[in-house]
């Protein structure tokens, strides 16, 4: 018999991950964005979906972009990485001209493995949804019973 909650408010609360260790030892609050909903509402400038969802690859190679529009393509997409940081995590709130400033690349690149869905798992072994605590979810990814004691079970 399961001790979780099953009502429509505890669904929505586990929608956010807490404690979620970073390369720089930073612990955060995150919520996984929905692309797809954020697209069909608006809130994802359409100038930025083609980052968010690429294009299948094209039949014919396209002509070679210029240095300058491989230089603009870049600034889009680190403006997108600095958006989509900025909306993953909820603790504590950043903008994304904070998350430029303020977090560090590795913990940057960390966070967009999450948000894109790349990653589960955070630096110190513990998974988003707390896992790691299950014995079948470490059989499952194979992580040995004796490395117990590194994730606090």
């Amino acid at each position: 018999m399961s001790t979780s909650s099953k009502t429509k408010s505890a669904w929505k609360k586990a929608r956010v991950h807490t404690d979620i260790t970073l390369p720089s030892g930073m612990v955060v609050d995150i919520q996984i964005p929905d692309l797809a909903e954020l697209a069909k509402s608006g809130q994802l400038d359409n100038e930025l979906i083609q980052y968010a969802i690429p294009d299948a690859p094209a039949a014919d190679a396209p002509e070679e972009p210029s240095v300058e529009e491989k230089k603009a393509n870049l600034t889009k997409l680190a403006n997108f990485h600095d958006w989509l940081v900025s909306i993953t995590v909820v603790s504590p709130k950043l903008t994304p001209e904070e998350v430029a400033d303020v977090v560090p690349t590795t913990d940057k690149e960390v966070l967009i493995e999450f948000a894109t869905r790349r990653r589960d798992i955070d630096v110190v072994g513990h998974h988003l949804g707390g896992l790691e605590g299950s014995a079948e979810f470490r059989k499952f990814r194979g992580i040995d019973s004796g490395e117990s004691d590194f994730l606090d079970v």
